[in-house]
C-alpha cells in the first residue's frame, strides 16, 4: 500500500511564447499583449496599448519593405479586472504572451526590453513594456524616439532573433577601422557606418563638451565617458534610413541594415564589435530576417495593400481550469493506481490554486465523469473533489473516450486536460488524432499528457504537441516524480507569483530493515506560506517513523504523535533556514518519498522562482542535441552563481546529470543573465526521457542589477550643423540603466527550487549508432594584445573550451585561422584564412584541448604582419573531435595592432 503524511505549515510573513504567432499573407496573427495582474484596472492603458500598436504597425510595414504588419492582436486583461470582458481562448494566457505589460524591472525601469536566450535567428521569450512607457508618463520620446519604432526594435529581437547593433552592456563602444579609409580611423560601434557624429565627453570641471582622448594602454581607444553624438538630420546623408537596431530614436531611421551594395549608405557594418555581429556571424539584420519569415520569397512585398492597422480584441484571462483524465484500465492496478491516486490527491489538496476550477474524468473501456467543474474556494471543495477520485481499476483502455468526456466537462470554456495513462489504446475511439473530437473546441483545449510507465501513444503525443500542451514521462515506481509532475501542471498561467506553489525539495529514500536515513531542505525568506512537507511510503506494515526539526532544532512534528496525521493547515511560526528530517524503518523494506512545497511569504517580497525549458520534444535527427534551459530570478532580476543541475532519465532508468551554466558559451548566449543552459547528447535508449531541474543557491549567491537583455537604444543628444552639442536633458546615458551604479549586485540567502520542463522522445534514424555529435560552436572568442605598447610581443586569444560532443567531454584539436582584410570571410570561407601553426603558438597547445567549459588561453605571434601603421586582424576557430566531427566556425574576434601610434 501507499500512505502519505502531510505536514502543512502556514506562515505569515521560465514562458513559452510565439507558438501561436503566424505570418500569412503579410499579416501577423495570434499576437498576445498581456497585462500583469499587479497592474490596476485602467481603460486608458488599454486605449494607449491600441494606439501604440496602431503606431507601430505601419512602421513595421515600412521596415520590412511592405512584407509584414501587425494583423490580429489580443490585449489580455487580468481576471481580477471587473469590467465587462469576453474570456480568452486557448493560448491566450499571460504566461504565453508575446508582449507583457508589467511593473518595471529594476535593471531597466521603464526602458523597453526583450528576453532572449537562444541563438541568433531563434525567437525570444517576450517583450516587457511598462504602464509608464505606454501611458507616456515620462520623457520617452526624448529618450528612445517614437514609441512605435521602439516596439519594432523589440519585435526584431522577439520575432527574428536579432541582437543589438549599438554597444550594449559589455561591448566596446569604439573601435578602429582600417578597411574603410587609408588611415586608421576611430569609429563608434554602430550600424550603418555612414551615421555621422562626433565623439565627445563632458568635462566635469568646465561643464563643456571636449573631443575624446585616446588611451595608449587601452589600445588607443577613448577614455571611459566618451559618447558618440549623432549629427542632426541636416548633417546626415540624405539617403540614411538605418538602423532601427542602433538608432531607432533618430527621426529619419526607419529601416534595418542590409547587405545590398547598391545602397552603400545603409550597408551592414561587419566590423562593429556589437552583440549582433558576435552572435549572428556578422550577417546583416536583413540576412537574418530573410532566413525566417521571408525565406524563399515567402510573404513578398505587397505595395497595393492599404489597410495595415491591426484588428485588436480585448479579452480577459480565463480562470485556471483543469480536468483530470485518469486511466483506470486493468493495467493500472496495484502500485500504479495507488501512486496515481496519491499524486492526484496532492494536486487537488495542495497544488491547485484558489479560484481554479477542477473536474475529474476516468476512462477504461469507456469514460465517465466523476466530477464536473468545481471552483476551489477552500478546503470543502478540495475534500469534495478528493472524494470523487476513481475507485480501483478494471477494463480496457480508451484514451479517446477520456479526452472526449474531458472536453464535455470543459464545455465551451478554455482549459487543460491532464491525461494520465500507462499504455496503448485497446478500445475505440482512438486518441482523437487527427482530432475529430476537438475540432469544434480546438481553440479552447490544451492537452497535457503524463505517460506513466514504459509504454507510449504517438497519437496522444502528437495531440499534446498540436494543442501546445506539455508531455511528462514518469516511471511507475517514482511517486516523487509523479507528484512533481502534477505540481508543475497546477502552476497558474496568469502571471501572479503569489498564488503559485513552489517546490523546494524532492527525494526518494530506499530503506532496509532497521535502517535510518536523514535529509535537509531550506526554507528561504521569500517563501514559507502554506508550506507542505509530504511523506509517502510503500511496502509492508508497520509504517516508517520520522520526525521533522525546524532550524532551531525544535521538534516540529513526528508521526509518532497523533496530531501529525492531519490533512489540514496547522498555523505555526516557521523559521527561515535549514530544516532537518529523519526516517526510520522497522519493516523489511520501505521506499519513502519526501516532497516539500511552499508559497510566497507575502506580496511585499517577490519570491525566488525557477522556470525551465527544452529545445525540442522530439529528437529524431542524427547529430541533433537537446538544449536544457533554466531561468532563475527574483522577480525580474537574475540570480547569478546558482547551482543548476538537470537530471535526465531514460525509459530504462538510465540517469544523466548535467550542470547548467550561465557563462556566455554555447548554448548559453549571455553570461550572468540568470539563464542557465547545457547541451544533452547522452542518449542511451530510444524512447522517452524525463527532465528535472534542481536549483540551489548558497549564502553569497547574488542578484545582478546590470542590464543583460535586448533593450531599445538610448538617445544621448545630437550635434547641430555648427557643432553645437544639444544633450538629452534627461542625461547623456540611459538613467534607467545606470541608476544603481555601485550597487549592481546584492547577496541573497540560501534557497532551493525544483522544476520540470516536461519530457522528450528520442527516435534516432537507423544506422546512427556512431559518434555524430560535433564539438559546440565557440561564441565567446576574444583577441587582445599581450602588451598594449609592444604589438610584436604577441596576441592573446581566449575562449571557453568546447567538448567532444557539443559542450561535454574534451575535443581532439583546434584549428585557428586569421585574415587581415575582409575578416568576415572567415565565417563563409574559413579555409581562406591563414592558419595558425604550432610554431606560431607561444602559449597553449592546438592538439591538446582542455576539458569542456575550461577557459582556454593562447598566445600567438604573427610573423606576416603587413607593413602598415595599423593592422586590423580577425580570428576565428573551430574544434574537431576524435571521430572527425568538426564544429561550426566560431564568432570572428576582431582586434587592432598599432605598429605606430594613430595620427
Amino acid at each position: 500500500s501507499v500512505q502519505t503524511l502531510f505536514l502543512f505549515l502556514s506562515v505569515t510573513s521560465i514562458h513559452a511564447a510565439f507558438d501561436d504567432v503566424t505570418l500569412v499573407g503579410n499579416k501577423y496573427k495570434g499576437i498576445v499583449v498581456a497585462i500583469n495582474p499587479s497592474i490596476p484596472e485602467d481603460q486608458d492603458l488599454i486605449n494607449n496599448i491600441k494606439a501604440l500598436l496602431n503606431e507601430a504597425s505601419p512602421i513595421l510595414w515600412s521596415a520590412t519593405k511592405n512584407r509584414a504588419y501587425f494583423g490580429e492582436v489580443t490585449i489580455l486583461v487580468p481576471s481580477t479586472w471587473t469590467g465587462s470582458y469576453t474570456q480568452a481562448t486557448h493560448g491566450q494566457v499571460y504566461n504565453k504572451a508575446d508582449i507583457i505589460v508589467a511593473d518595471p524591472n529594476p535593471q531597466y525601469m521603464d526602458t523597453p526590453y526583450t528576453i532572449q536566450y537562444q541563438q541568433c535567428g531563434d525567437p525570444g521569450e517576450y517583450i516587457h513594456l511598462t504602464p509608464n512607457f505606454i501611458n507616456e508618463k515620462n520623457d520617452f520620446v526624448e529618450n528612445y524616439g517614437s514609441k512605435g519604432k521602439a516596439l519594432v526594435h523589440e519585435w526584431a529581437h522577439l520575432r527574428w532573433g536579432i541582437y543589438d547593433e549599438y554597444a550594449s552592456e559589455g561591448y566596446d563602444p569604439f573601435y578602429y577601422s582600417s578597411t574603410q579609409y587609408v588611415q586608421p580611423t576611430l569609429e563608434a560601434t554602430r550600424c550603418p557606418l555612414s551615421v555621422a557624429g562626433m565623439m565627445l565627453y563632458l568635462d566635469p570641471l568646465s561643464g563643456k563638451f571636449e573631443f575624446c582622448t585616446s588611451n595608449p594602454e587601452n589600445n588607443f581607444l577613448p577614455e571611459e565617458g566618451c559618447i558618440f553624438f549623432p549629427r542632426s538630420k541636416e548633417g546626415q546623408p540624405a539617403d540614411l534610413s538605418a538602423s532601427l537596431m542602433a538608432f531607432q530614436y533618430m527621426d529619419q531611421v526607419v529601416d534595418f541594415c542590409h547587405n545590398d551594395t547598391n545602397d552603400p549608405t545603409n550597408l551592414h557594418n561587419k566590423e562593429a564589435p556589437n552583440e549582433h555581429n558576435r552572435l549572428c556571424d556578422q550577417r546583416s539584420v536583413w540576412e537574418v530576417m530573410a532566413s525566417s519569415d521571408f525565406k524563399q520569397g515567402n510573404n513578398g512585398p505587397d505595395s497595393s495593400r492599404k489597410n495595415i492597422l491591426p484588428k485588436i480584441n480585448v479579452r480577459q484571462q480565463p480562470p485556471n481550469r483543469y480536468v483530470l483524465v485518469l486511466d483506470t484500465s486493468g493495467s493500472m492496478s496495484g502500485s500504479r493506481y495507488e501512486n496515481m491516486m496519491q499524486a492526484a490527491t496532492d494536486f487537488i489538496m495542495t497544488y491547485v490554486p484558489l479560484s481554479a476550477e477542477v473536474g475529474i474524468v476516468e476512462f477504461e473501456s469507456e469514460a465517465s465523469t466523476l466530477s464536473w467543474l468545481v471552483m476551489i474556494n477552500g478546503i470543502a471543495e478540495r475534500n469534495y473533489l478528493k472524494d470523487r477520485l476513481p475507485k480501483p481499476p478494471s477494463g480496457g483502455t480508451c484514451i479517446g473516450c477520456g479526452i472526449e468526456q474531458g472536453i464535455k466537462v470543459l464545455g465551451n470554456r478554455a482549459g487543460h486536460l491532464i491525461v494520465l495513462t500507462d499504455g496503448e489504446e485497446t478500445t475505440e475511439p482512438d486518441c482523437c488524432y487527427p482530432p475529430p473530437c476537438v475540432d469544434n473546441q480546438q481553440q479552447n483545449v490544451v492537452v497535457d499528457s503524463i505517460f506513466f510507465g514504459p509504454s507510449g501513444n504517438l497519437d496522444l503525443q502528437q495531440l499534446t504537441e498540436d494543442t501546445e500542451g506539455i508531455m511528462y514521462y514518469n516511471d511507475v515506481s517514482d511517486i516523487t516524480g509523479l507528484k512533481e509532475t502534477f505540481k508543475q501542471l497546477a502552476e497558474s498561467s496568469d502571471g501572479n507569483l503569489y498564488t503559485n506553489t513552489y517546490q523546494v525539495y524532492g527525494r526518494t529514500h530506499t530503506l532496509s530493515l532497521h535502517d535510518t536515513e536523514s535529509g535537509s531542505f531550506t526554507i528561504d525568506s521569500t517563501i514559507g506560506k502554506n508550506s507542505v512537507f509530504s511523506f509517502s511510503w510503500s511496502g509492508v506494515d508497520p509504517a516508517p517513523t520520522f520526525d521533522v526539526r525546524s532550524p532551531d532544532n525544535s521538534l516540529y512534528c513526528s508521526n509518532t504523535k497523533a496530531g501529525c496525521y492531519i490533512s489540514s493547515v496547522v498555523s505555526v511560526d516557521a523559521e527561515t533556514g535549514k530544516w532537518l528530517y529523519t526516517i526510520h524503518t522497522t519493516s523489511a523494506s520501505q521506499t519513502v518519498s519526501v516532497m516539500v512545497t511552499s508559497m510566497a511569504s507575502s506580496e511585499d517580497t517577490e519570491p525566488i522562482i525557477a522556470e525551465s525549458g527544452i529545445s525540442s520534444t522530439d529528437i529524431s535527427a542524427g547529430g541533433q542535441a537537446l538544449v536544457v534551459y533554466a531561468k532563475v530570478m527574483q522577480g525580474y532580476e537574475p540570480i547569478i552563481g546558482a547551482i543548476v543541475d538537470a537530471t535526465i532519465t531514460s525509459t530504462r532508468g538510465t540517469i544523466t546529470t548535467l550542470r547548467l551554466a550561465d557563462t556566455g558559451s554555447a548554448p548559453d548566449v549571455r553570461a550572468f543573465d540568470g539563464i542557465y543552459s547545457k547541451y544533452f547528447t547522452k542518449f542511451t535508449d530510444s524512447g522517452r526521457y524525463s527532465v528535472q531541474i534542481t536549483v540551489s543557491g548558497r549564502d553569497g549567491t547574488i542578484i545582478s542589477r546590470k542590464g543583460k537583455h535586448s533593450a531599445s537604444a538610448y538617445n544621448p543628444g545630437y550635434v547641430e550643423q555648427d557643432g553645437t552639442v544639444v544633450p538629452n536633458p534627461n542625461g547623456l546615458t540611459d538613467p534607467n540603466l545606470h541608476k544603481s551604479e555601485g550597487t549592481n549586485v546584492n547577496e541573497i540567502e540560501a534557497f532551493s527550487r525544483v522544476v520540470s520542463p516536461g519530457g522528450f522522445s528520442y527516435n534516432p534514424p537507423s544506422g546512427s549508432n556512431f559518434d555524430s555529435f560535433p564539438p559546440s560552436k565557440v561564441i565567446d572568442l576574444k583577441a587582445t594584445q599581450l602588451d598594449a605598447l609592444q604589438p610584436n610581443k604577441g596576441i592573446v586569444l581566449t575562449f571557453t573550451a568546447p567538448g567532444d560532443d557539443y559542450d561535454s567531454g574534451t575535443a581532439s584539436k583546434y584549428e585557428i585561422r586569421y585574415l587581415y582584410e575582409s575578416a568576415s570571410d572567415l565565417v563563409t570561407s574559413f579555409q581562406s584564412g591563414y592558419e595558425v601553426k604550432t610554431i606560431d603558438v607561444i602559449e597553449g597547445d592546438l592538439t591538446n584541448p582542455d576539458v569542456a567549459d575550461s577557459i582556454e588561453r593562447f598566445v600567438i605571434k604573427l610573423n606576416d604582419l603587413p607593413d602598415k601603421d595599423l593592422v586590423t586582424v580577425g580570428f576565428a576557430m573551430r574544434a574537431t573531435d576524435t571521430s572527425g566531427n568538426t564544429a561550426d566556425v566560431s564568432n570572428v574576434a576582431m582586434m587592432n595592432l598599432f605598429l605606430a601610434p594613430p595620427p
